[in-house]
């Protein structure tokens, strides 16, 4: 039977994909590059995505309140009733005993991660050396639609994460 659990697991899974892929494909285009800014990225966004300064921003508050939403994917019936999301997507009627820490190994990792780019912020600013800030002003200006989409999906994950809803009430019989 298809859960809201395994549709949010499937959800997560293809999100944490698309920021690895995206990932991947930024470092290969910086990797061996002289910097696309100079010696200092632009304080204003050189090509906005869809043409609006805050553009990226308006899509990262729509990702956020859509990953909050996902996790009441099991209130929906309609949504637990679609043909051919269960074997196709889901794996069948197989349980996922793994999944939950898998999710957990994934949100320790993207927290590590957090911390570690904190840590090189208070360090660059201290040094007076390009804090993370300026890399993502400067990747904006690079690739404006990359780095929308990869701050979009990471407010997709933020979002489920930080607007996790209650587990449903339990029927009585």
């Amino acid at each position: 039977m298809v859960t809201g659990r395994k549709i949010r697991l499937a959800y997560l899974t293809g999100v944490a994909i698309a920021l690895l892929y995206l990932v991947f494909l930024s470092t290969q285009k910086v990797l061996g590059q002289t910097s696309p800014c100079g010696l200092n990225p632009s304080e204003m966004p050189a090509n906005p995505f869809l043409a609006n300064q805050f553009g990226t921003v308006a899509l990262c508050v729509a990702c956020l309140a859509a990953g909050s939403f996902a996790s009441y994917a099991d209130r929906i019936p309609r949504l637990l009733k679609i043909r051919g999301l269960q074997g196709l997507v889901l794996g069948g009627t197989k349980d996922l005993p793994k999944a939950q820490g898998r999710v957990q190994l994934g949100l320790f990792f993207l927290l590590l991660f957090a911390c570690g780019a904190l840590l090189y912020e208070s360090i660059a600013v201290l040094q007076e050396i390009w804090p993370v800030t300026e890399y993502v002003r400067c990747g904006n200006d690079a690739s404006p639609i990359r780095t929308a989409f990869f701050a979009g999906a990471l407010c997709l994950l933020l979002g489920n994460w930080l607007g996790h809803a209650p587990p449903p009430p339990e029927k009585a019989k």
